[in-house]
């Protein structure tokens, strides 16, 4: 049976959790678990791009698009190859508020 890994993060989780996980080592997770595939999404979404080039058989990327920027879902298609999702957020409007580096 093969397992696939339908949601992860990659990245630093500051604040109560406090975890932080990088690809390479998420990897290893996946490889100490028999897990064959992950999906994963972090910010900023070029952690994502970067881990599902790095590892193209190993990770599907998933970004996160503002639903009500159309120029940067533009963009984000444009750059990326081999994602096979985007998460459209409006509650990015929030978050690119807040720290609009990290989109």
């Amino acid at each position: 049976m093969k397992i696939i890994d339908a949601h992860c993060h990659i990245g630093d989780f500051g604040g109560v959790f406090n975890v932080r996980i990088t690809g390479d080592e998420l990897i290893a997770a996946m490889d100490e678990y028999n897990v064959v595939k992950s999906i994963c999404c972090s910010l900023p979404n070029q952690h994502t791009i970067d881990f599902a080039k790095k590892y193209p058989d190993r990770a599907i990327g998933i970004v996160w698009v503002n639903p009500n920027d159309a120029q940067k879902a533009v963009k984000w298609n444009s750059v990326i190859t081999g994602l096979l999702f985007e998460v459209l957020n409006p509650l990015e409007l929030m978050a690119s508020a807040m720290l609009p580096e990290r989109l």
